[in-house]
């Protein structure tokens, strides 16, 4: 869900994913998934820039611990994963 409360979708465009706004628009901001919404409990959160990956991606468990850390830059995975 965008800061707006807006609902996106990823989508799949050949190799590469690319997730956009309801217009079709790409998206630029954080986009977080949760494993259980109304507890708020986060399994992901990608920052994504033109509809890419692009800055911190964190990953969690489903207990809450952290699984990794990574980085994109233009959909694609820059630098170590922790």
């Amino acid at each position: 869900m965008s800061k707006k409360g807006k609902i996106i979708s990823l989508n799949d465009f050949k190799e590469n994913r690319k997730l956009t706004d309801p217009d079709g628009n790409p998206f630029t901001g954080v986009c977080v998934d949760y494993y259980d919404y109304e507890d708020e409990q986060k399994e992901y959160e990608t920052r994504y820039k033109d509809g890419k990956e692009n800055g911190l991606c964190t990953r969690w468990y489903e207990n809450g611990q952290k699984e990794y850390e990574t980085r994109y830059k233009d959909g694609k995975e820059n630098g170590l994963c922790t």
